[in-house]
């Protein structure tokens, strides 16, 4: 506990620093914890394993660091040290899930039957731990690293600059404090979650070439069916180019024809793709699954391409010379 003070008085005083707190595990680290806790004054059946929770260790100033909001009660303080009476800190799930319609400050839970009683003393807002889309919504209990210490944790640092310009900082506070502690795997909390998308990354790069693919398809084959029809209508093209239709007139009438098939096709799309958006409903995070901009920009690309196969043979039909046009069988 002096070594985990004696790292924040030193980081906290650092340039450039903003707010800095010690934590374990903490988001997007790839390390997870959990266990069963027990309410006081809630009697368990025989054979229930009681409310669970994952556990984390945190100091004061982890929330303000990761920025995460209180709900009610309070934060940890240097006043919750070793010695003093054992608190806790809840998430808005945890509460939720085993204190509906109540509020849980002031509540007591303890990690074994044998163990010291915790008072609840806040509860803050849920935070996402291994992934932005697909993460559980299991609530989550906070202890204090000051009363129940744990033998590695992860030094956080909040800056309004360059974030990684943290890094000597961070080795300069646990050297001064002991200079014999490894300091290892150092990354910003934006890195943390790039890594995290890796795989989800790659299949929608894969989703996106396969799209890609499928577009160009569809206009090579509207472009095919576009000229098909303009070889089958040439004889009626000439008629009505000998009867004073416009060159405009004839580029209009086949542009329209391949804008009307697109359209069709932008219609019925996008009502199967309503109908089937609940199905990813789940792997979608900061969009919804009826995102009306997505849909629109979607169908307008699709109609674009559209018009783009259909022009090339809607300006060939255009420059048919009617004397050509009228001896065509």
């Amino acid at each position: 506990i002096a070594f985990f003070r004696a790292v924040l008085d030193r980081l906290s005083t650092s340039p450039g620093v903003a707010s800095a707190a010690l934590g374990v595990p903490i988001p997007f680290s790839g390390e997870n914890w959990g266990g069963s806790f027990e309410i006081e004054g809630r009697a368990m059946g025989p054979g229930d394993p009681g409310p669970h929770a994952y556990q984390r260790y945190v100091t004061p100033g982890y929330f303000t660091a990761l920025e995460i909001p209180l709900r009610g009660g309070r934060y940890f303080s240097n006043e919750d040290r070793k010695g003093s009476q054992l608190v806790a800190v809840v998430d808005a799930n945890l509460a939720r899930q085993y204190w509906p319609g109540q509020n849980p400050v002031g509540q007591h839970i303890r990690r074994g039957t044998n163990a010291p009683w915790e008072t609840i003393v806040g509860v803050v807002a849920h935070v996402k731990h291994s992934a932005l889309v697909g993460d559980s919504d299991k609530g989550v209990c906070y202890h204090s690293l000051l009363q129940t210490p744990s033998p590695d944790v992860f030094v956080l640092a909040k800056t309004n600059g360059d974030a990684a310009g943290l890094a000597g900082a961070i080795r300069e506070a646990v050297r001064s404090a002991d200079n014999a502690q490894p300091v290892h795997g150092l990354k910003t909390m934006d890195q943390r979650i790039t890594e995290s998308l890796g795989p989800r990354r790659f299949a929608v790069t894969l989703l996106a070439v396969f799209a890609g693919l499928s577009l160009l398809l569809s206009a090579l084959g509207l472009y095919a069916l576009v000229s098909y029809t303009v070889a089958q209508r040439t004889h009626e093209i000439g008629i009505r180019v000998s009867l004073g239709a416009q060159r405009s007139q004839v580029l209009a009438l086949m542009i329209g024809y391949g804008l009307r098939l697109a359209l069709i096709g932008v219609v019925l799309g996008a009502a199967v793709a309503f109908a089937l958006a609940r199905l990813v409903s789940s792997q979608l995070y900061g969009v919804g699954a009826f995102d009306l901009g997505t849909f629109g920009l979607m169908g307008f690309g699709l109609v674009v391409a559209a018009l783009a196969a259909s022009y090339v043979p809607a300006r060939r039909a255009a420059k048919v010379d009617p004397v050509v046009a009228l001896r065509y069988e």
